[in-house]
């Protein structure tokens, strides 16, 4: 009988420094939910032409990005509203991960896509 591997729904809590202005202090925590590699077909068109790759990594982190830890005015943004989680990822998606080459969009899909950091064993 085949075996279905069980996996965790979401990450541990990541934390990411970030070189911007657009957070004090520039770190963000993250729980992230695994992209599954299906999603890849909403990277093309109905044409087969490959979307605007800025909104690929918006759409993707939109799944992704679970849980955070970010505040405005000293209260807690609301992760559900889609508007507002857009609002902050448009912002932050862009912004390169301190000490790295890697923007914060790329790193959440890097580890997102990587199916073993969701395994349960």
């Amino acid at each position: 009988m085949t075996e279905f591997k069980e996996r965790k729904a979401i990450s541990e809590w990541m934390k990411f420094e970030l070189e911007t202005k657009e957070l004090d202090p520039p770190i963000i925590e993250l729980r992230l939910s695994p992209i599954e590699s299906i999603t890849n077909i909403d990277s093309f068109d109905g044409n087969g032409r490959v979307r605007l790759y800025s909104e690929v990594v918006l759409r993707k982190a939109m799944l992704a990005v679970t849980e955070w830890n970010i505040k405005q005015k000293g209260k807690p943004l609301d992760i559900e509203d889609l508007e507002i989680k857009e609002r902050v990822l448009r912002r932050l998606l862009g912004e390169r991960v301190k000490g790295k080459k890697e923007l914060l969009g790329n790193a959440i899909m890097t580890y997102a896509q990587n199916l073993d950091n969701f395994s349960k064993n």
